[in-house]
């Protein structure tokens, strides 16, 4: 469930450093994960929930959508890199750089707008989903 501590601590903090604008919080809308009480905080503070439905952020989010898949495929890349090139396995040492490796490849700008567009969420556009 998304608590008010949670939207305090993580969200309302760059709502005001954005200047106090609204602001759109894209979440999934399983019946769990919210409570009346969020959505009354969020009016109070012009903050827009857009509650995507249940089971669908597969096809609707776009860090699922844009995002962890390319993370996923650029990790195991510099992995299998990296175990051909030194012939040896991963260990400690190696695993957390060339995971920050693969994010630097992988959150760039353009992923993170084509995410957004392949969802259909910005630019707006009901059909892409489908």
């Amino acid at each position: 469930q998304i608590t008010i501590e949670v939207l305090l601590k993580y969200f309302l903090i760059k709502l005001y450093r954005a200047g106090g604008n609204k602001r759109l919080l894209i979440i999934d809308g399983h019946t769990s994960h919210v409570a009346w009480e969020f959505f009354d905080f969020c009016l109070e503070h012009d903050i827009i929930p857009l509650c995507l439905p249940a089971h669908s952020t597969h096809l609707l989010q776009p860090l699922d959508v844009g995002l962890f898949g390319p993370l996923q495929g650029n990790h195991s890349r510099l992995l299998d890199d990296f175990i051909e090139r030194e012939n040896c396995g991963i260990h400690k040492g190696t695993f957390f750089p060339l995971l920050m490796k693969a994010r630097e490849l992988t959150y760039t700008q353009k992923n993170i707008k084509s995410a957004f567009e392949a969802t259909g969420i910005y630019p707006l556009n009901h059909r892409r989903p489908l």
